[in-house]
């Protein structure tokens, strides 16, 4: 069993690596993981020629990166399947807005990036790249998902095949090429590929003879959706998703449960499905606290939040909402700061692995 964390921007910016692999040895990790957005920004090419190319992998190597996380861009279905699309352009504020934020309007540049970070993955010799399956929108809580989660499911199944397609065409795929982790979505402001459900239909549609596809769990995102209602426990969820996700039949005295223990019997029933054994390959370890309200359902924030990021100007409510997100949902906390009891956790990753 391999342990990594993620290498911060301030280590991948210092000049010396001592910092980095004086971590690495205290703590025996066997590398570390890298978000490539931090490394070159998505909306530029990773790297301009071959001597870039070779100066960005020496780096990265001295810095003992063994797993590249990738870039990733909001409304992904609209963007790539056109489903949407005029309703996109008019959220991002006019079609050269979409332009200057995917780089063009066909996709060509989003795909383009994934096979050139995969191209770094490679050269590496790195143990995973991390995919995101991952919809949501450019503002946090700005809108309401109009496309239905399954059409979102479908169209980030479609989005991980036409990734193997190009790979391939670019002959970076092999039985020996790392592995491809497909991260989960979070809940309340994502949708995506979330649950064991929707990791089995992407397993069983994909076209995969290298069988490079794998499931990366984020324990943090499945947490999303977990709340408190007067010291017992809730899914912040809309009724539809409710009724969808079959949580009533799966946890039907949920209501009579503390939160940690709805926290540990929701995690243990995702990442334990039996069509997904052997498939897991990693599990992102960080806690959530419950939440005693929702901030977001269905992808747009509530309450007080909402009000408050409708007020705002345009070029506020980014940071406002991307706010709400780290603090609420996307905090990633120390395992044992939220919802999850270490000793439970660490029996879950035995009977996982």
């Amino acid at each position: 069993m391999k342990q990594y964390v993620t290498l911060t921007q301030q280590l991948l910016e210092l000049e010396s690596t001592r910092r980095a692999d004086a971590i690495a040895d205290r703590f025996g990790l066997s590398g570390f993981e890298v978000f490539m957005d931090w490394v070159r920004p998505r909306n530029e090419r990773l790297f301009e020629d071959e001597d870039d190319f070779g100066s960005l992998q020496r780096s990265l190597s001295r810095r003992r990166v063994r797993r590249i996380h990738c870039s990733y861009w909001g409304y992904p279905t609209a963007f790539l399947t056109k489903q949407g699309f005029s309703e996109l352009v008019e959220r991002a504020g006019g079609v050269a807005e979409v332009r200057a934020y995917y780089k063009d309007t066909t996709g060509e540049h989003m795909f383009a990036r994934w096979r050139d970070e995969y191209q770094l993955a490679c050269a590496l010799k790195a143990d995973a790249y991390v995919f995101h399956a991952i919809d949501y929108a450019m503002v946090d809580g700005a809108w309401d998902f109009t496309l239905s989660r399954t059409t979102i499911r479908d169209a980030m199944i479609a989005m991980v095949q036409q990734l193997l397609e190009v790979l391939d065409d670019a002959s970076l795929v092999s039985a020996t090429s790392p592995i491809i982790e497909v991260e989960n979505a979070g809940w309340g402001l994502e949708y995506g590929l979330q649950t064991a459900d929707d990791f089995a239909h992407l397993l069983a549609a994909l076209h995969d003879p290298q069988d490079r596809i794998r499931v990366g769990w984020d324990v943090n995102h499945l947490l999303h959706a977990v709340g408190s209602e007067q010291g017992q426990a809730a899914f912040h969820l809309t009724a539809d998703e409710l009724t969808e996700h079959e949580i009533p039949a799966h946890f039907p005295n949920w209501a009579l449960l503390q939160p940690p223990e709805l926290a540990s019997a929701w995690i243990r029933r995702h990442l334990m499905d039996p069509r997904l054994r052997g498939r897991v390959s990693t599990i992102h370890l960080s806690d959530c606290k419950p939440k005693s309200e929702p901030y977001f359902l269905n992808g747009r924030a509530q309450g007080t939040a909402g009000a408050t990021l409708d007020t705002l100007p345009r070029d506020e409510r980014g940071k406002y909402g991307l706010d709400l997100v780290l603090t609420h949902y996307d905090a990633h906390l120390p395992l044992g700061d939220g919802l999850l009891d270490p000793p439970q956790v660490r029996q879950l990753i035995l009977d996982v692995a």
